[in-house]
């Protein structure tokens, strides 16, 4: 992070914001040094006085480009978050889908295997042998 900074209670440069910690006491917002705000015809003036020294000393140190871009990462992760939220819903849907098919395949080898006599049909030997490998391969 770089930053310009100036002496201690100087004035600041052009372009620049006053360097903090910056303070409040009721509806003002003071500067270090002397001299601040007054936020008093502002709605919720004391609330906003302490939201605004509290940001402002929260970013000391940041360049006005860092904050932009911590926003604009910010959006995206937000963005990011809204969209997963329907991927974790289908996700648990395949999960309780896959449960079920695992099921159905076991209830499907019992099925094939459960007459007792033995498998001659090529059809019946490929389809146990088909359930057998899904289910070992799904650690059942």
């Amino acid at each position: 992070m770089s930053t310009t900074t100036t002496t201690p209670n100087a004035k600041p440069r052009a372009g620049e914001h006053t360097k903090g910690p910056w303070r409040t006491h009721d509806a003002l917002v003071l500067f270090p040094g002397g001299g601040g705000c007054s936020l008093q015809n502002c709605p919720s003036p004391e609330a906003n006085a302490r939201r605004i020294v509290a940001c402002v000393n929260a970013c000391e140190g940041l360049t006005e480009k860092e904050l932009t871009d911590l926003g604009n990462i910010a959006a995206f992760l937000d963005k990011a978050a809204a969209s997963t939220g329907p991927m974790l819903v289908d996700r648990e849907r395949l999960k309780k889908q896959n449960a079920e098919l695992i099921e159905a395949l076991g209830d499907g080898i019992r099925w094939v295997s459960g007459n007792g006599k033995p498998l001659v049909d090529e059809l019946q030997i490929g389809a146990y042998n088909k359930i057998r490998t899904l289910l070992a391969k799904h650690g059942r």
